[in-house]
């Protein structure tokens, strides 16, 4: 992330999320229960960029233990304030 400027971020217990200057979203960590958002269950110990959020602005994160949820806006204008569940955890 060096020539990423950070504008917000959200910790879990294990993972990390993040807005950059663009409002993309970055996920690090680990990745069980697809909490990361890269529709995966791998551990990402290198910030990566979430590109199913490549047509919205993310503008909101929170993370817990064992998920994270996104709040988004459209770049395409058809769509305002878009709420995502990136994972659960189910016992």
């Amino acid at each position: 992330l060096r020539r990423i400027r950070i504008k917000k971020i959200a910790t879990g217990m294990d993972h990390v999320l993040a807005i950059n200057a663009d409002a993309e979203l970055w996920t690090w960590g680990v990745g069980s229960d697809g909490r990361l958002g890269h529709g995966d269950f791998d551990d990402k110990f290198v910030p990566t960029k979430v590109e199913f959020f490549e047509t919205y602005y993310v503008e909101e994160v929170s993370a817990g233990d064992a998920h994270s949820a996104v709040l988004t806006r459209s770049k395409r204008g058809d769509r305002e304030g878009q709420n995502y569940m990136i994972s659960t955890y189910n016992n």
